[in-house]
């Protein structure tokens, strides 16, 4: 009997301290610190399931246990976009609430989290790399760490876990009162609606359509925005505010009032590789700036700094490696083959543009100058989005040195060039020939064209077969110095194209 009694008292011990240590864990942070891979599993009643089926995005109240540790009254949801998405009974997205029915509950230092099933990047570590990539440039963003989840007894996988925005990550940031972060509805700009998510909604925030472009900029912390812009640009991260008007929030700063913007939905990172430094950019901020040429040499110092601090070296990627090596061991085999090699082609992409961007210029006095008649343009690269087409350099006895592209299969194959140029209005020309081209069964603007990027105008020589004839395009830099590309394109399934490479010129019209 003895034997029996010290036998259950120390089941029990065993089970009690294993609960405590799980409890220290579990309200313990930051999340860096913790396992590299959180367990979590979710307890739904039926009803519970036919709501979400029915209404995925209305919580509905779930018990969960967070390694080990039992959450009662925990409020769920399905969350996700148009890519992302997926029903309850496959592998969906969820965001958890842990305070809306018992206030003051946290799992290590956060009252929200987020569980994103990575539908949309392979690798399940783009998010993991955004946010790093913000913290080395001394932008907060929220933490991001891993999770395997259950949804009772079935196990739907490896997910990302992301803290939410929430009081408890402002105040962790920005311990002062008085803060408040607001988001955009439905992929809103600052002219469009916002709601308040921390903080206090009254905090100085400008509101409405009918909110002056000099109001804004008066607010504007726009040092921290210029830091901002230049993380989202080197990042590429095509899905933020600078490059897509999306995926971010807007802080009021509670000492100054002043507007900051912090980076959101970073799973798209590094795509495409061979972004400029200085694209034209959707966010009307970020477009606002662009007209003030002070404002546009800061980002280019901006730009270069943030490049050395983060990007330069091997740092980003070692760091990425160290969070890979803690999640892959507490996996299944099929999952941690499936990470690492998404985890691959991220690190691939990532050196694709470092390179890429060791070769952008940073500096105004690299800007190209100008004088009285055009100049030739230089540094033509083959680049093919889709097409399996190429193109050779060879000599021509009529014209001279040629760029010959041929296409072969749907998509686009171009040789293209970079710029620098300051303000001013220009004229790019060239001559071209070409077979008879077969359309593509897709898009728009098939043929061979002279296209200058941004949205600018582009000069089409179509589809049918020609003889060497001139294009031209003309088009403005209102904001330089820019990195402009020149593409010499062809939009075909088959055919052939040349461009006269000497002919290939650039003038400054004003």
């Amino acid at each position: 009997m003895r034997d029996q009694l010290q036998g259950w008292f120390g089941r029990v011990t065993k089970a009690v301290t294993a609960a405590a240590w799980g409890t220290f864990a579990a309200l313990a942070g930051p999340w860096t610190e913790g396992p590299g891979v959180t367990e979590i599993r979710l307890h739904l009643e039926e009803a519970a399931r036919e709501s979400l089926r029915r209404n995925p995005r209305q919580d509905v109240v779930a018990t969960v246990e967070l390694n080990g540790v039992r959450w009662e009254q925990v409020h769920v949801h399905l969350k996700g976009s148009t890519g992302s998405f997926r029903p309850l009974d496959e592998r969906p997205s969820w965001t958890l609430d842990l305070d809306d029915r018992v206030p003051q509950r946290r799992f290590r230092g956060t009252s929200k989290f987020h569980l994103n099933n990575a539908a949309e990047d392979p690798s399940f570590f783009g998010e993991w790399l955004g946010h790093a990539a913000f913290a080395r440039a001394g932008i907060p963003s929220p933490e991001v760490s891993h999770a395997v989840v259950w949804l009772g007894d079935r196990r739907i996988g490896v997910y990302v876990m992301k803290e939410g925005f929430t009081d408890e990550f402002l105040q962790r940031h920005w311990p002062e009162p008085g803060w408040a972060l607001f988001e955009p509805v439905r992929g809103s700009d600052v002219d469009g609606t916002m709601v308040c998510r921390a903080g206090s909604a009254d905090a100085g925030f400008p509101k409405g359509s009918a909110t002056s472009k000099r109001a804004w900029l008066d607010q504007l912390d726009s040092a921290a925005f210029l830091r901002f812009q230049s993380v989202e640009v080197l990042l590429a991260h095509r899905d933020g505010y600078t490059l897509a008007r999306n995926n971010y929030r807007i802080l009021v700063e509670p000492r100054t009032g002043r507007l900051a913007w912090l980076p959101h939905g970073m799973d798209q990172v590094l795509q495409p590789v061979e972004l400029t430094w200085n694209p034209v950019p959707a966010g009307a901020v970020a477009r606002w700036l662009r007209e003030d040429p002070d404002r546009v040499s800061q980002y280019a110092a901006v730009a270069r700094q943030v490049y050395a601090e983060v990007f330069a070296g091997s740092a980003l990627e070692d760091s990425l490696e160290v969070a890979v090596k803690r999640v892959l061991p507490v996996i299944t085999p099929t999952e941690a083959r499936s990470v690492r090699a998404g985890v691959e082609e991220l690190k691939g992409r990532l050196r694709a543009r470092q390179e890429f961007l060791r070769g952008q210029t940073f500096v105004a006095d690299r800007a190209l100058v100008l004088g009285a008649g055009p100049v030739p343009v230089t540094g033509w690269q083959v680049v093919r989005m889709g097409s399996e087409g190429g193109g050779t350099q060879m000599e021509c006895s009529e014209i001279g040195p040629v760029l010959e592209l041929h296409a072969a299969g749907p998509g686009v194959v171009a040789w293209r060039a970079e710029v620098v140029l300051g303000v001013g209005r220009y004229r790019w020309s060239g001559r071209v020939r070409n077979t008879d081209l077969e359309p593509l069964a897709f898009g728009q603007n098939h043929g061979v064209a002279l296209r200058v990027s941004g949205d600018r105008p582009r000069a089409s020589g179509g589809l049918q077969a020609s003889p060497w004839r001139p294009l031209a395009v003309e088009f403005s830099v209102t904001a330089g110095p820019e990195t402009v590309q020149l593409n010499c394109e062809l939009r075909a399934a088959n055919g052939t194209a040349q461009f006269a490479l000497g002919s290939l010129q650039l003038e400054k019209l004003e």
